[in-house]
């Protein structure tokens, strides 16, 4: 006669095993998955507001030492952190603009300057940090 478990001794041990690993497993993955969601949604409604977001370049006006860009927020989302990106003498480098960390509330406008002298500009863009790929314009070459 051959000795072992009985089935329902290892049927027991089974559940005893999967519940013992579920118990120490389960806390850790729901973690990871409740992380997930999270960025997900975050990501998305960031997202959903850089989609309604939108800048409208007015005017450039050049002085003897930088240059004025006026804009209107034509979007429906506050804008904030602008900069301006030029290319100067075949290199781009970035400009802070005065003003630039102050709310562009939506139909507002205002003439952000850069007060430095600047050189040669083949292209530029104005961007505002807020949602860069969203709230952005090329200047025209016209404009330059």
């Amino acid at each position: 006669m051959k000795k072992g478990i009985s089935p329902l001794i290892a049927t027991v041990l089974l559940v005893a095993i999967v519940v013992s690993i579920t118990t120490i497993v389960g806390p850790e993955v729901l973690r990871i998955v409740e992380e997930g969601t999270e960025d997900a949604v975050s990501g998305s409604l960031e997202k959903i507001d850089c989609e309604r977001s939108e800048i409208t370049l007015e005017e450039v006006v050049w002085y003897e030492q930088g240059l004025g860009v006026h804009v209107r927020n034509t979007g429906k989302q506050e804008l904030t952190d602008f900069r301006l990106e030029l290319s100067v003498d075949g290199q781009w480098k970035e400009y802070s603009v005065s003003g630039g960390e102050e709310i562009l509330s939506p139909g507002d406008s205002r003439t952000f300057t850069v007060d430095e002298e600047i050189g040669d500009v083949e292209e530029g863009v104005f961007i505002s940090g807020t949602c860069p790929n969203w709230a952005s314009r090329d200047i025209p070459e016209k404009m330059l």
